[in-house]
């Protein structure tokens, strides 16, 4: 049997059940501060990675998530394809619509008001991906936001900026606010040449 029909058999003997995960519900809990999709619109760089170990050389590498409201045309989409009773996110909380222009996320929209949110994938790529994943947003200043995915727990995170070139010093003196991020190696994106 290949993957494909072991899929399909999976799917069938298991159902459409959304529910969280332990991992995810604990996410949720933590990560519960009010976080307005409005203050994520517009373009995000993806600076620093922050990885438990494994310092790399910096890279010109510059990453970049593009979010924008979402029309109506693009939730019906998104509602026509996904929406069933048991699913844990509501299409009516604000969806932003993700883009991503480098191939380091995959398109599709951020649902939610706290900091933990949902990213909805794209219909026309979910076969290959989960639905959802949940990822939490911190907002450090008006410029720049802590970012990770919950499946990692803490041990990947990204400091985003909505300034393409912040100086070092900047970067820095954010980085000096969180501990847990002092502690981490750092892997500096999008570094001037």
């Amino acid at each position: 049997m290949s993957w494909k029909g072991i899929t399909v058999v999976l799917l069938a003997a298991f159902g459409s059940s959304l529910c969280l995960s332990e991992i995810q519900r604990k996410c949720v809990e933590t990560f519960d501060e009010e976080l307005s999709n409005d203050f994520l619109l517009g373009t995000w760089y993806f600076m620093v990675k922050f990885i438990l170990f494994g310092s790399l050389v910096p890279t010109t590498r510059c990453s970049t998530s593009i979010l924008q409201k979402a029309n109506t045309t693009e939730i019906e989409r998104y509602k026509n394809e996904y929406w069933t009773a048991d699913i844990p996110y509501s299409f009516d909380d604000n969806p932003l619509h993700e883009h991503e222009h480098t191939g380091f996320q995959p398109e599709g929209l951020v649902i939610g008001n706290k900091q933990a949110k949902f990213h909805i994938m794209d219909p026309a790529t979910h076969f290959h991906r989960p639905l959802y994943e949940l990822r939490v947003y911190q907002r450090l200043t008006d410029d720049f936001v802590l970012y990770h995915d919950c499946t990692s727990r803490g041990n990947v995170m990204w400091l985003l900026s909505k300034k393409r070139n912040p100086t070092n010093e900047e970067l820095q003196a954010i980085i000096q606010t969180r501990p847990e991020l002092v502690r981490m190696d750092q892997h500096r994106h999008c570094s001037p040449i």
